[in-house]
């Protein structure tokens, strides 16, 4: 289907607003944590996305029949979140970003080798700066965690799964009347249906330790970093290509120090300074119209 496509100043407040739904999940999931074990979270969060979710696209028969339709979509979405909590066990968080910035690139050169498309000098100037700028802010931070060879492995998985979801998400609203908001609904479903045999055994052994600050927490993730974030994504790769919907991914970590420091009173160093500009610089460069 043809779709409106924005100027590049309105995909890049898109990205912007997509990134910043999805950095408020380190700090409030860091308090959440606090009550919940790792799967109970990633449980309750896309639970409360769900619930969101069937509010705001109020399912009729014609939707239903669509998240069936996509179901394995979803089950590939899925495969994200799980992986990434795996992952954490073995590696520092502050790898992360780094890993899911790889993606634009990644769509990048899957771009080139299917239809030989380059993106203009600016943009792919753009494209090279925002990873750069990652890459900085994940040089600079410190952990004192070890990194397994297995958990850089869980997480390639996460990652990979992310940007299958991603393309195959644009595909099909490339060339079907498919809702976007439907594609978040069927990961939401299948998250939570994929997440429920590791959640429901923490959720026995913590329930006396959860109070309501704890689940005010993993509301928000789910709502704001869960739910708002991959409609606002959805939206993304319906009117832009997969390289340049990911653009966000440059933003989360300086978004989420941000977040953290306001927050939580963390630190903000000079080197997230540095590379946060970095990135933000490259997320506009590469945004802009060709």
């Amino acid at each position: 289907m043809n779709h409106s496509k924005p100027s590049g100043v309105k995909l890049f407040i898109a990205i912007v607003l997509v990134a910043l739904f999805g950095a408020t999940i380190p700090a409030f999931s860091k308090f959440a944590l606090e009550g919940f074990e790792t799967f109970s979270l990633a449980w309750v969060r896309f639970f409360f996305a769900l619930a969101v979710g069937l509010v705001w696209i109020r399912p009729s028969s014609e939707i239903l029949r669509q998240v069936w339709k996509h179901k394995w979509l979803g089950v590939v979405g899925a495969i994200n979140p799980v992986f990434v909590f795996f992952s954490l066990e073995h590696i520092p968080a502050n790898i992360v970003p780094f890993f899911f910035a790889a993606t634009p690139m990644l769509s990048l050169i899957y771009n080139y080798v299917t239809t030989r498309n380059l993106p203009s000098l600016t943009q792919g100037f753009g494209f090279l700066l925002g990873l750069v700028g990652v890459a900085w802010i994940t040089i600079n931070t410190s952990s004192d965690q070890p990194t397994a060879l297995g958990g850089i492995g869980l997480l390639a998985i996460a990652v990979s799964a992310f940007w299958v979801y991603n393309t195959w998400s644009n595909r099909i609203l490339a060339v079907s009347e498919t809702k976007p908001d439907t594609l978040a609904i069927t990961l939401f479903i299948a998250t939570v249906v994929i997440a429920t045999p590791f959640a429901v055994p923490e959720v026995a052994s913590v329930s006396d330790q959860i109070e309501l600050s704890h689940i005010g927490a993993a509301a928000v993730v789910g709502v704001l970093g869960t739910a708002a974030f991959y409609f606002g994504l959805q939206q993304l790769l319906r009117v832009a290509n997969t390289a340049r919907a990911q653009l966000f991914t440059y933003l989360q970590a300086p978004f989420g120090a941000i977040i953290a420091f306001l927050l939580l009173g963390e630190q903000v160093t000079m080197s997230l300074a540095i590379g946060g500009t970095l990135a933000l610089l490259g997320a506009a460069l590469a945004s802009r119209a060709s």
